[in-house]
């Protein structure tokens, strides 16, 4: 399947349950994620997820942050899913549609247990490809009525803008240049930027919003400082991938700003009602998800079986 069959054999509805299944069974195993630097603005990434008598899947991308500037999207790869009988392929997917959608659905699937229900306005930090598919996969939990943009380029706003307004005509979609004004105005606050500094301050947080952060990967990276971790109840896609990569609670551990042990939950919590999510209007929520191999292996499965005939 390439990025268009991929795309629509994964409509969100449908993907988000097979998450929050995938999530609640915990039946699926994984080996940690191998990152490989490959040169200057080269990097390749490969992650492997199995179950017990089913199939395998393997997900091989590379990241080179200089495509965008090319007009080709930055991730780039293949998932394969193999017969869990014989190891003969099944499907091989498109690595960087499935990516997209599956880190999309993961932070929907967060925000349908942790968001407050009246949520309607949604902020998203960034401008490429994730940061347009997130409106998309929160309509799917929530009655979004405004979405802001706000990115380092103001092109780049422009451009997401009118793209988003053109695919979602009943939303307001504005883009914001004062991102503490644009924070202090949202119910929901999803940032999809890879960011070796923190982006977004604890102090502009108020309480009832959410905030769900799926761009860093690295541990050297994070996108909000590490005060939001004290004023927040912070879950993680899986605590495995985010002491392994998630440079948030990486540093703030470090300094003593937070501890594993603090970790409300995780995704599997979430989805199989072993965590009631958001217990308060008033509580601030923030999700962190580093990505992980059962999420593609969900969504891979489920597109094997939307696309079969």
């Amino acid at each position: 399947l390439g990025p268009e069959a991929c795309a629509q054999a994964l409509p969100y509805p449908a993907l988000i349950r097979a998450l929050a299944d995938g999530f609640a069974a915990g039946a699926v195993a994984s080996a940690p994620r191998q990152h490989v630097g490959a040169g200057p603005g080269r990097e390749a990434l490969l992650g492997l997820a199995w179950q017990d008598g089913g199939a395998l899947g393997l997900k091989a991308l590379t990241l080179f942050p200089g495509n965008p500037a090319q007009g080709r999207p930055q991730i780039q790869g293949l998932y394969t899913l193999f017969d869990g009988e014989t190891g003969v392929p099944r499907a091989i997917l498109d690595a960087g549609a499935l990516t997209e959608r599956r880190t999309a659905a993961t932070s929907a699937l967060a925000a349908q247990h942790l968001a407050r229900s009246d949520a309607a306005h949604l902020l998203v930090l960034g401008t490429g490809r994730l940061a347009r598919a997130l409106p998309e996969a929160y309509l799917a939990v929530r009655s979004l009525t405004r979405v802001t943009v706000w990115g380092r380029r103001g092109d780049a706003v422009a451009e997401t803008v009118r793209d988003l307004g053109e695919r979602f005509p009943a939303l307001a979609i504005e883009g914001a240049e004062d991102l503490e004004a644009a924070v202090g105005a949202c119910d929901i606050v999803t940032s999809a930027l890879p960011s070796e500094t923190p982006v977004l301050s604890s102090a502009w947080l108020r309480p009832g919003q959410h905030v769900d952060l799926i761009g860093s990967y690295r541990p050297t990276m994070a996108e909000i400082d590490g005060g939001a971790l004290r004023r927040a109840s912070v879950f993680v896609d899986t605590e495995a991938g985010a002491w392994a990569e998630a440079g948030e609670l990486i540093q703030a551990e470090a300094t003593g700003q937070f501890s594993r042990a603090e970790v409300a939950g995780t995704l599997s919590d979430l989805a199989g009602g072993h965590h009631p999510g958001r217990q308060s209007p008033e509580e601030i929520t923030l999700f962190k998800a580093a990505g992980s191999a059962a999420a593609d292996y969900f969504a891979a499965a489920l597109a094997l079986a939307s696309a079969a005939p």
